[in-house]
C-alpha cells in the first residue's frame, strides 16, 4: 500500500479544528436558556448564576460562591424542572453548577 503525500499542517490549524469539534452548541441554544433563565430566576439567584456551557444534554451553570453553589443545589430538581418546561428545543438531563464569572 502506498502512502499518500500530504503536506504538513500547522499545530494551530490542528488545534483550532479540535476546539471547535469540543463545541458543537450553537450559541441560540445558549441565548435561549439565558433567556428562559432570566425569567424563571429572580432578584438574587440571578444576580448569583449564569448558565456558562452546555455539553450534550448537561447544562453547566456558573455561580459567584461556594454558598451560592450550595443553595443552587437545594434547587438543582426545581430548576431543571422549570428550565425543561419552558424550552421550546433543549431537554437537559442534568444541571452542574461551578464557581465561574456571572
Amino acid at each position: 500500500m502506498k502512502k499518500k503525500n500530504s503536506p504538513l499542517t500547522h499545530i494551530s490549524v490542528s488545534l483550532t479544528k479540535i476546539i471547535n469539534n469540543l463545541n458543537k452548541t450553537p450559541n441560540t441554544q445558549l441565548k435561549e436558556v439565558w433567556d428562559i433563565w432570566n425569567n424563571i430566576t429572580k432578584g438574587p439567584v440571578a444576580d448569583n448564576s449564569k448558565p456558562a456551557i452546555i455539553k450534550g444534554k448537561t447544562l453547566y451553570i456558573n455561580v459567584s460562591s461556594s454558598p451560592w453553589l450550595q443553595q443552587l443545589q437545594f434547587l438543582k430538581d426545581d430548576i431543571l424542572e422549570k428550565l425543561n418546561n419552558n424550552s421550546k428545543n433543549i431537554t437537559f438531563e442534568k444541571i452542574t453548577f461551578k464557581i465561574g464569572p456571572v
